[in-house]
C-alpha cells in the first residue's frame, strides 16, 4: 500500500494531524522505513485503528486470532523462512480452503508465494489482513525459544574479539584428574 493513501485516509479519519503526517513522510524517507512501520513502532494510533482503516482501504477483511489456537501441523504447510519473509501466517485449513493471516496482503510476491503453497497442497486460499503483534506472536510458534535463547545470548555481553578461554583444574578426593578443562559458557 502507498504511504500517501494510508496517510490520507489515516487524517481523513481524524487518527493523525497533517503535521504528523508531514514528520511520518519525512521520517520514512530518511529511515527507508514503510509509514505503517512507523506509525506501529512509535505507536502513533492503536493498531486495531490502523488495520480497521488497511482493510478498509485494500477490501480485505481484518481478523484477529489467538496465537496458541494455531495448531502444529498448519505451521508445517508455510515454512518459517516464507513465513518470516512474507509477514504471513496459517491461522486455519478447512476442507479444500486453506486461511492465511497477512500483514501485507497486497504485496504481490508474498500473494506469488502463497498461491504456490496453496496449488501443492491442492488448496483454495483466503486471506485476512492481521495486526503485527498478532503476527509476532504467531511467529514465535515456529520457533519458540529463539527469544529467550537470544537473550540470554545478549545477557552474557560477549563479544567474539573479548572472548577468552578460561581454563579450571579438576580435581578428585584432593589428586589432579587431568589437564586443564575450558569452560563453555552457553
Amino acid at each position: 500500500m502507498e504511504n500517501n493513501i494510508l496517510l490520507k485516509a489515516l487524517v481523513d479519519g481524524g487518527f493523525l494531524t497533517q503535521e504528523s503526517v508531514v514528520q511520518l513522510a519525512r521520517d520514512s524517507a530518511s529511515l527507508k522505513k514503510s509509514v505503517e512501520e512507523l506509525i506501529t513502532e512509535r505507536r502513533l494510533i492503536p493498531e486495531l485503528t490502523l488495520a480497521a482503516t488497511k482493510s478498509k482501504l485494500l477490501n480485505i477483511p481484518h481478523k484477529s486470532f489467538a496465537p496458541e489456537a494455531i495448531v502444529k501441523s498448519l505451521l508445517e504447510l508455510i515454512p518459517e523462512t516464507t513465513a518470516r519473509n512474507y509477514s504471513v501466517i496459517p491461522l486455519s485449513r478447512e476442507n479444500n480452503l486453506l486461511v492465511v493471516g497477512m500483514l501485507h496482503p497486497d504485496d504481490a510476491r508474498a500473494l506469488e508465494a502463497l498461491r504456490y503453497i496453496a496449488k501443492q497442497e491442492r488448496v483454495s486460499l483466503g486471506v485476512y489482513l492481521v495486526t503485527k503483534s498478532d503476527l509476532d506472536a504467531a511467529l514465535r510458534l515456529y520457533n519458540p525459544f529463539a527469544n529467550e535463547i537470544q537473550q540470554a545470548v545478549r545477557s552474557l555481553n560477549v563479544s567474539s574479539e573479548s572472548t577468552s578461554t578460561h581454563r579450571v583444574q579438576l580435581e578428585a578426593s584432593g589428586g589432579k584428574v587431568g589437564d586443564e578443562a575450558p569452560i563453555i559458557t552457553i
